[in-house]
């Protein structure tokens, strides 16, 4: 979704310059959903970045697929990038932007490490426990706002998460937040 929303199609060559665009966008949309009460969950395409099969090169398809047989399509979790598209079982592998959470969780600057710093903010804010509140209104297109009451008469957290690709500046009074 982060590579689509940064303008990719699959017939792009991803520079490495914007792997990291596509990663900040996959960053904004792990914060938007870590900042809402209840549980906090990133499905292992995620987990290392796995581009839309429309990204595997169209070779490695064969004639069946075209005749409505699915292919299964799975991500490799730990280690590198696998050397072949298809394992032992005929499991074709999706491309990834980041390695297996394994090599990862060495790296201070990668997403698995920043999924880390997102469960830590949470489980000091209490934000799982929290209520939410609603969205608030603002004018910024592709912005959104979400205010959650903190358990334990923390306060209110607003989150504020820009999908687009433009800056925003937004202006938010108490009187917008949703139950104040």
């Amino acid at each position: 979704l982060a590579a689509i929303a940064a303008g990719h199609s699959a017939s792009d060559e991803i520079s490495e310059q914007e792997k990291l665009h596509i990663q900040k966008g996959h960053q904004a949309l792990a914060f938007f959903m870590a900042t809402q009460p209840g549980l906090f969950m990133v499905s292992a395409d995620d987990a290392v970045g796995a581009l839309p099969s429309g990204w595997l090169p169209k070779e490695t398809f064969s004639h069946d697929v075209d005749d409505g047989n699915s292919l299964p399509i799975g991500v490799a979790l730990l280690g590198e990038k696998r050397k072949s598209l298809m394992s032992s079982k005929g499991i074709m592998a999706l491309p990834t932007l980041y390695p297996g959470i394994d090599n990862q969780s060495f790296d201070p600057k990668s997403f698995f490490a920043y999924l880390g710093k997102l469960s830590t903010m949470r489980d000091e804010t209490g934000v799982p426990g929290g209520k939410y509140l609603g969205r608030v209104l603002v004018s910024g297109k592709g912005t959104v706002v979400l205010a959650t009451e903190l358990p334990n008469d923390q306060g209110i957290l607003l989150a504020a998460t820009n999908f687009s690709q433009k800056p925003s500046n937004e202006t938010l009074r108490c009187s917008a937040i949703p139950s104040l």
